[in-house]
């Protein structure tokens, strides 16, 4: 907050708020990256038209291959809980883990691509987590914009 003087612009300021491809689940971005971005005339650019194509099929990937099945194996086993054992049921749950960093990690590979389509650079959002040494790292690898923007309005202001 009060890094950046507010925009008086308001195609500037509603196409930051509005920019469809981070709506959904990320990258939560701020003004002070967006804004100056959107100011920028660009032309098309074929290196990063690729990039952000291949980031997309990567999302598509995560969504499509991994959270997806992933999910189809979560709703067989939890459909049934009551009747299944604690390993299964563990097993049930590393596959949710899964489904979620499908969904999440895809979508926001997604947006990212679609950002470097429109020649607009996005944060990482995930970083591998699963490569984490411990709790404290995957979770400062997992959702990264989500986790900065608590410490910054929720964590620090207290």
């Amino acid at each position: 907050r009060k890094h950046i003087p507010a925009t008086r612009n308001w195609v500037e300021f509603f196409t930051y708020v509005s920019f469809f491809p981070q709506l959904a689940a990320g990258p939560i971005e701020r003004a002070g990256k967006m804004l100056p971005q959107f100011k920028v005339l660009r032309s098309f650019d074929y290196t990063a038209a690729k990039d952000g194509m291949r980031q997309i099929l990567l999302g598509l990937f995560k969504k499509i291959v991994i959270a997806d099945a992933c999910g189809r194996q979560v709703d067989l086993i939890f459909s049934d809980y009551q009747n299944l054992n604690g390993s299964t049921l563990f097993i049930g749950a590393i596959y949710f883990l899964f489904q979620v960093y499908g969904d999440f990690s895809g979508y926001s590979d997604m947006a990212i691509g679609m950002g470097r389509l429109f020649g607009l650079k996005l944060s990482q959002n995930f970083h591998y987590p699963f490569l984490a040494k411990n709790p404290r790292e995957l979770w400062q690898r997992w959702h990264i914009s989500l986790t900065t923007w608590f410490r910054d309005y929720v964590y620090i202001p207290l």
